[in-house]
């Protein structure tokens, strides 16, 4: 048997040791290994002999050419040994050995053995294998493990060989016999290593026994002993992913009894208007557990984010449209394992105006960048990186409802995760108005300029003497400046006001008033009037009750308040060259059925005599 001194390694026969730890350097730094051409091949893998700045490692320890490694003497977490630092192949091998020999490595974590050797026993970062046949053995572990020391060693000058067989319920072997080495005589203990699942044509099987008890290792090398294992039942089992004690997806699905299962699961999940997350496992959005009853249900439980307002959410691979795609680690990187890539430009949903920030995130090597658009705009746009990574646009503001769509880019391995849209406040629109008959309706809006389109005029009135005259006019292409009530006057229809670009500043005589809420108006020594026709059809405002008093005015319309002192029945408008041609009696109060005295007085409980309806003299 080899032993080491520290800083080097050993080698006696064909017993040896390798000390990582000794070889680190003092001070806190790493030292890069190098690999040299391949000088053997296990498998399809590979390997080549090792050395660091300190020296040549032992030739018969060998590492995957193309893989990173160091000698690692880390101020972070005090760790000292050899480490592998990247995601590409990490495998090493170490070379000649015999069948029978003993390999120990000191580790933290599982060096996975792949060939030529069986795990012995493990327990406390030390892993002890026993070679199988003459030749190399490999190991692939996973990333970013330390290791400490490897030392293989010859078994016992007296040691004689025996068997273990592993076998179905009909005898059928479903697993290599592992060869160990003893002393003759030795009671026969079975490790757990011999007992694990076996996975034989795709199917799990079970230990259910073994005759090892009071077997002792014979002399001659003819010591048998055989593990019994079953097939596996087949267990169903569900996943509930729950927001707030509410089930919000379900998964679903069947595996062998007691083997691990591994579910995707979605990072976020949206409920009215907010995001629930469950962050990634070991940077995975996979949860695993074993499967140990029929029936078995697992919860996955989401707490809330601070992500309110929350519009739109989902996953890239389910937009119609996109390509899923799990290749390149997406499917332990991704959300629900998977992302997705776009072979032409997708709609992504539809926003009403509004204002918004998209946030997505991406997936994959350097070299790809995705783009999200609103209608013409790019409004954001996120590069690959080679990690999973998440960017949020600035807020934009969309007047009319516009599709949000991703343009073509991405391919396997890279690739969008999810897209959420948040609403972060309203926009100014255009307006539709309708004029009515008498041609002629009011408008008012206190958060938006508005350009009079074609056919349309708007005018703002002065009292003059008690008179309700014109004062300023804004022609077609003129801007109505925010705030500023006007009457329009055009031809019956309908007319879409587009939002103003230019500034105006509001006619500081304009006695119309208006709001952007329906409101009620009844402040004492006042009175309202609305637009509206009289007993003769001219159009102008007037009392819409007999005495002045209280008015509801509609949202975005304008109505007109004057002193009680000053105030008379009602003001006809010269907005029109001949406003006593407008014999329409509706305006935007519907006057049927509303009743005047011969002096143009609206009456609201009209006794016996003469009045007008509807423009006609009538006897009650």
């Amino acid at each position: 048997m080899a032993f080491l001194l520290l800083g080097g390694n050993v080698a006696m026969a064909d017993s040896w040791s390798i000390d990582f730890v000794g070889m680190a350097p003092s001070e806190k730094k790493d030292l890069a290994v190098s690999i040299s051409e391949t000088v053997v091949t296990i498998g399809k893998t590979t390997l080549g002999t090792c050395s660091y700045s300190g020296g040549e490692i032992d030739s018969k320890f060998v590492l995957q050419t193309g893989s990173s490694w160091l000698i690692r003497n880390t101020l972070k977490t005090g760790e000292k040994g050899l480490y592998q630092y990247n995601s590409g192949g990490r495998a090493f091998g170490l070379q000649s050995c015999n069948a029978g020999q003993l390999i120990t490595i000191t580790a933290n974590g599982d060096p996975n053995v792949t060939t030529n050797a069986t795990l012995k026993s493990s327990g406390n970062g030390t892993y002890v294998y026993t070679v199988t046949a003459d030749g190399d053995v490999m190991f692939t572990p996973a990333r970013y493990l330390y290791f400490y020391t490897i030392t293989v060693e010859d078994p016992a000058a007296n040691a004689v060989n025996y068997t273990v067989k592993y076998v179905d319920e009909n005898n059928n072997e479903i697993k290599t016999a592992s060869i160990y080495s003893e002393a003759p005589g030795t009671e026969i203990t079975l490790s757990d290593n011999d007992k694990q699942n076996i996975v034989y044509n795709g199917k799990n099987y079970i230990y259910v026994s073994d005759d090892s008890n009071g077997k002792t290792v014979a002399a001659d090398g003819s010591t048998v002993v055989t593990v019994k294992f079953r097939a596996a039942a087949t267990y169903s089992y569900t996943v509930n992913e729950v927001c707030n004690d509410v089930i919000k997806n379900t998964i679903t699905g069947s595996g062998d009894e007691s083997s691990t299962v591994k579910v995707p699961y979605h990072q976020y999940i949206l409920d009215e208007g907010t995001l629930y997350e469950k962050t990634a496992t070991n940077k995975e959005y996979n949860y695993s557990f074993v499967l140990g009853n029929n029936g078995q249900v697992e919860t996955l439980n989401y707490s809330a984010t601070t992500i309110s307002n929350v519009v739109y959410f989902n996953e890239a691979e389910a937009i119609e449209g996109a390509t899923a795609n799990n290749g390149g680690n997406a499917n332990i990187r991704c959300s629900n394992s998977y992302g997705a890539y776009f072979d032409s430009e997708t709609k992504v949903t539809t926003l009403p105006a509004g204002k918004y920030t998209i946030t997505m995130q991406v997936w994959g090597n350097t070299g790809t960048t995705f783009t999200i658009k609103a209608g013409e705009e790019t409004v954001l746009t996120g590069d690959t990186k080679g990690y999973i990574t998440s960017y949020t646009s600035d807020e934009f503001t969309l007047t009319q409802e516009t599709a949000i769509t991703i343009p073509a880019a991405g391919s396997s391995g890279k690739v969008i995760d999810w897209v959420y849209i948040v609403k972060t406040g309203d926009a100014a629109v255009p307006v539709d108005v309708t004029i009515g008959s008498t041609g002629y309706a009011t408008l008012y809006y206190g958060d938006r300029a508005l350009e009079v389109p074609e056919g349309v005029k708007a005018f703002t009135y002065t009292m003059t003497g008690n008179t309700l005259k014109e004062n300023t006019t804004y022609e077609a292409g003129d801007v109505i400046p925010a705030g500023e009530a006007v009457v329009l006057n055009g031809t019956a229809g309908n007319y879409t006001f587009n939002l103003g670009t230019a500034t105006a500043e509001k006619d500081a005589q304009n006695v119309l008033k208006g709001s952007d809420v329906e409101a009620t108006f009844n402040e004492a020594g006042h009175k309202y009037y609305m637009l509206s026709t009289n007993a003769a059809g001219e159009v102008g405002f007037y009392w819409y009750n007999d005495d002045g008093s209280a008015i509801t005015s509609a949202a975005h319309k304008a109505y007109l308040d004057v002193t009680a002192a000053s105030a008379k029945a009602g003001y006809a408008i010269d907005g029109n060259e001949d406003p006593t041609a407008i014999t329409a009696a509706t305006a935007e109060q519907n006057t049927t059925n509303v009743v005047y005295d011969l002096q143009g007085r609206r009456v609201m409980n009209p006794t016996k005599g003469l009045y007008i309806v509807n423009g006609k003299k009538v006897i009650k």
